[in-house]
């Protein structure tokens, strides 16, 4: 690999790779197309570098096949992209490949799978740039302002202990590690809390998701800042709220 790829591109997959050898497995071509893939046989998930060319503005640019595209798309991406992106996408597939590969308390648990899958449609981002940027400072302020005080909710919990120490210690990472995480990464996080307070009550989880969505479509919503299918549909969820209440 040392010779049939740009110096640039094998620094990118040494550092990313470093530590984590044992979940690739590699292939080089004749044409010297290089392909990482995950190390699990039953996996169709990998990495393609496939040529390097200038563009008509003599801009150097890196065709690249990823599969899975991003955290909610798995299927593969053909892209041309220059050697900032290369290193963002190789990065993202890296960590994906990782998680992959962890043991996932929520599929083992059939009550907060059922729960997170019914609330997919509340937590899909529109923004193009989900998948690769993070939230604006502004934004990051907000959630972590907005969790540390839901915290509070459930460390009170005197009833399913075990449960509610689980969705602390999701949301203490979230706040820990949101300034390096996508949108969509932060999103998926926040959907398996509340699919977990679901679980732990019914009003549990409500007050969450309704707290959640009324904290954010007031300081982020009116601002224009927020563009996420999550915050548009929550915020008319609890105009319907107001709206019933008020025929009583």
């Amino acid at each position: 690999m040392k010779k049939v790829l740009p110096l640039k591109v094998r620094r990118i997959v040494e550092s990313n790779l470093k530590g984590k050898e044992h979940l690739f497995k590699f292939r080089i071509d004749k044409d010297s197309t290089l392909t990482i893939y995950d190390a699990d046989p039953t996996s169709v998930f990998h990495f393609t570098y496939a040529e390097a060319y200038q563009d008509n503005n003599s801009n150097n640019t890196h065709r690249i096949w990823v599969q899975p595209k991003n955290s909610e798309d798995i299927e593969e991406a053909d892209l041309e992209v220059d050697i900032k992106k290369l290193e963002v996408y190789f990065e993202q597939w890296c960590n994906l490949i990782v998680e992959y590969n962890q043991e996932s308390q929520i599929f083992q648990d059939s009550i907060s799978q059922a729960y997170y899958d019914e609330l997919e449609p509340n937590f899909k981002i529109v923004d193009k740039d989900a998948a690769i940027r993070p939230f604006s400072i502004e934004q990051q302020k907000v959630i972590v302002e907005f969790l540390s005080r839901s915290k509070k909710l459930f460390t009170a919990q005197k009833k399913d202990i075990d449960e509610a120490k689980e969705v602390v210690s999701l949301i203490e990472e979230v706040n820990r590690t949101i300034s390096r995480s996508t949108k969509s990464e932060v999103v998926k996080k926040i959907r398996i809390i509340v699919a977990k307070g679901y679980k732990i009550g019914l009003r549990i989880g409500e007050k969450f998701l309704i707290d959640f969505s009324t904290e954010l479509a007031k300081k982020l919503l009116t601002g224009g800042q927020w563009k996420s299918q999550l915050i548009l549909e929550l915020a008319s969820y609890i105009l319907f709220l107001d709206m019933v209440k008020s025929m009583f």
